[in-house]
C-alpha cells in the first residue's frame, strides 16, 4: 500500500505543532548529507581536470617541478615522478596552495596526460576544448613583489587564479569548494573514532578543533589513534577530504607534532590556517622526515634490530623428553615447573613424551624490555626436539644452548625456512597453533602478570627520554603533557593490541591511564 500524502498545511506528523510545510517537507527537501558527499567528489574530480589543464597552460612544465620541489622540501632524494604515491596529495597542494609568484611561462606546457590517464596531448587540440582561455596579465592580480609589505598570502592559488580568470565556467558548488580549498591549509589529523565504510572523527591537532569526515574507501583501512597529514573543508554540513597523504602516521610521531604545535604558539596562542600557511615549510618537514623513518621501518626487524626470518630448527635425540626438557627447561620463563609443564603430555605410564614452552632471556633494565623477551618455542616431542624462531641470529643462539646442554644426545637435523610445514607427524602436527597459544598464555599469565603491573605503576614516577626527561605524573598537570602522556600510552597500546600475550600490559595500561586521571 502506498504512503499517503501529507497535505502541506496539515499538521506536520513529528508533532512540533507546526504546519507541514514549515517544519518537515522543507527538511525532506533537503539533500541527504550523502548525497552532496557524492556530488561534492564529483565537483572535486572535475576542479582537478580544469586545474591540470590549466596549469599546464598557464604556468608549464616549470611550474610543476618548480611547485615539487618545494613540497618537498627541495629533498634531492624525492625526484618528480607522475607513478609516485605522493602525486595525488601534491597535486591538492600544488593547485590549493602553491603561489607561483613568476606569473605565467608562454613558452612551456606540460603533457598532463602522464598525470590524469588522457590520450590527448598539451598544445592546439587542448586549447581548442577551452576556446575562451586567456593568458593570465599579472597586473590583474595586483601583485607587487618588490613592495615593502609585500605578503606571499595575498598571491593567488592556482584555484583562485582560475577563477578569477573564468568565474562564470564553474558550478557554484565548484567556485565555493575551491575557494574552501584554497583558504584551508594542510595540517595533522588524529582518528578519534573510526566507522569503517563510512567516515571518522577527527581531531587537528594543531589548530585544536575536531570535525567528522565522510569517506568511505579511506575509513576501511585506518586506524583509530593514526595520523593523516590531510587538507578538509567543510562544505555545509558535509566536511569531505580534499587531499589526503598516502600513509598512515603512527601515534609514535603525535608528540612531534605537537612539538611543532608548542613551536609556532610561541609566536601566536590562537592558530589559524594562516599559522599553517606561515609554517608550511616545518609542516611538510615533518611530514617528509616521518616518511623517512617509515620508508627505513620496512625492513621488518625484531626486538633486538634483527631481520626477520622465520624458520624451524629440528634435533634428534637419544635421551627421554623428560631428561632433554630437565636439561633445557631453565631456557624457559623463571616460573614454577609445574607451571612450564601445565601444557605437557604424558603416556599411559605417566611418561613426559610431549611438552612445549617459550624460550626466554633477560633483558636490560629499560622498563619496555624487564619483563621477559620471547626468543622462540621449544617443543620437545618424543624423540625430537622443534624450534621456531624469528630470525637467524637467534635460531643460532638457540641451536648453541641446546647443543651444549645436550652434548653427545642430541644431533642438529636442519633448519630450512622452506620446510615450515615438515614438522614429523604425530602428537606436534596435530597441535595447533592456538592450542599452543593458549598454553603459552597460561604459562606466562601468572608469572609475568604481576611484574608488568608493577613495572607500569612505577613507570608513572620514571623520567621517561620520551617526555623530555620528565616523568608522566608531572607530564600530566599541563594540557600539552598530558597530551604527549596519553601519545606515548597510545602508541604502546597500538604495538601490542592483539597479541594475546599482551594482554597483561593492556589491562596495566588502563590502570595507569585511570592513575594519572587520562581515562
Amino acid at each position: 500500500m502506498s504512503k499517503k500524502a501529507i497535505s502541506r498545511n496539515a499538521p506536520c506528523p513529528c508533532g512540533s505543532g507546526k504546519k507541514y510545510k514549515k517544519c518537515c517537507q522543507e527538511k525532506e527537501k533537503q539533500p541527504s548529507s550523502d548525497h552532496v558527499w557524492r556530488r561534492l567528489l564529483e565537483a572535486n574530480s572535475k576542479i582537478a581536470d580544469y586545474l591540470i589543464r590549466y596549469s599546464a597552460e598557464y604556468w608549464g612544465e616549470e611550474a610543476l617541478y618548480d611547485a615539487w620541489e618545494e613540497f618537498t622540501n627541495f629533498r634531492e632524494d624525492e625526484p618528480f615522478d607522475f607513478d609516485s604515491p605522493q602525486m595525488l596529495v601534491f597535486l591538492a597542494w600544488f593547485h590549493f596552495n602553491w603561489r607561483p609568484e613568476d606569473g605565467v611561462n608562454d613558452e612551456n606546457t606540460i603533457d598532463y596526460k602522464d598525470i590524469n590517464g588522457a590520450e590527448e596531448d598539451s598544445g592546439e587540440d587542448n586549447i581548442a576544448e577551452y576556446p575562451d582561455l586567456e593568458k593570465v596579465d599579472n597586473s590583474a592580480l595586483d601583485i607587487h613583489l618588490d613592495d615593502e609589505y609585500f605578503d606571499a598570502y595575498n598571491i593567488p592559488t592556482i584555484a583562485q587564479s582560475y577563477l578569477s580568470q573564468h568565474p562564470h565556467r564553474v558550478s557554484e558548488m565548484e567556485r565555493r569548494l575551491m575557494e574552501l580549498c584554497s583558504a584551508e591549509e594542510f595540517s595533522y589529523y588524529e582518528i578519534l573514532a573510526l566507522h569503517p565504510g563510512e567516515g571518522f572523527k577527527l581531531r587537528n591537532l594543531i589548530l585544536e578543533t575536531e570535525i567528522y569526515v565522510k569517506e568511505y574507501h579511506a575509513s576501511e583501512y585506518a586506524e583509530i589513534k593514526s595520523i593523516l597529514f590531510a587538507k578538509i573543508v567543510q562544505y555545509d554540513e558535509v566536511a569531505l577530504m580534499a587531499g589526503c597523504a598516502p600513509i598512515l602516521i603512527p601515534p609514535q610521531y603525535k608528540n612531534q607534532i605537537l612539538d611543532l604545535r608548542a613551536k609556532m604558539q610561541s609566536d601566536e596562542k590562537i592558530l589559524t590556517n594562516r599559522s599553517l600557511f606561515e609554517w608550511d615549510f616545518d609542516v611538510r618537514e615533518l611530514y617528509w622526515n616521518v616518511c623517512d623513518d617509515l620508508h627505513e621501518l620496512l625492513d621488518l626487524e625484531n626486538s633486538e634490530g634483527d631481520p626477520l626470518c622465520f624458520q624451524q630448527l629440528f634435533f634428534n635425540i637419544i635421551v627421554t623428553p623428560q631428561i632433554a626438557f630437565d636439561k633445557l627447561k631453565s631456557l624457559g620463563p623463571d616460573i614454577p615447573e609445574d607451571e612450564l609443564l601445565s601444557f605437557a603430555e604424558y603416556d599411559d605410564a605417566g611418561n613426559l613424551v610431549y611438552v612445549a614452552f617459550p624460550c626466554v632471556k633477560d633483558t636490560a633494565s629499560s622498563f619496555t624490555s624487564e619483563y621477559p623477551t620471547m626468543l622462540g618455542e621449544i617443543i620437545i616431542d618424543q624423540n625430537e626436539i622443534i624450534v621456531s624462531t624469528n630470525s637467524e641470529n637467534r635460531a643460532a643462539k638457540i641451536r648453541e644452548e641446546i647443543e651444549n646442554r645436550l652434548s653427545g644426545q642430541v644431533v642438529f637435523n636442519k633448519s630450512e625456512i622452506d620446510e615450515l610445514d615438515s614438522a614429523p607427524e604425530g602428537d606436534a602436527a596435530d597441535f595447533s597453533e592456538e592450542d599452543l597459544q593458549e598454553g603459552l598464555d597460561h604459562i606466562f599469565d601468572n608469572a609475568v602478570k604481576e611484574i608488568i603491573e608493577k613495572q607500569w605503576m612505577s613507570w608513572i614516577d620514571e623520567k621517561i627520554p620520551a617526555l623530555g626527561g620528565k616523568t608522566p605524573r608531572e607530564m600530566v598537570k599541563t594540557k600539552e603533557g598530558r597530551e604527549k602522556v596519553t601519545s606515548l600510552l597510545d602508541e604502546i597500546e597500538m604495538r601490542v593490541t592483539g597479541f594475546p600475550q599482551e594482554i597483561d600490559q593492556l589491562e596495566s595500561i588502563k590502570k595507569v591511564r585511570k592513575k594519572l586521571g587520562l581515562d
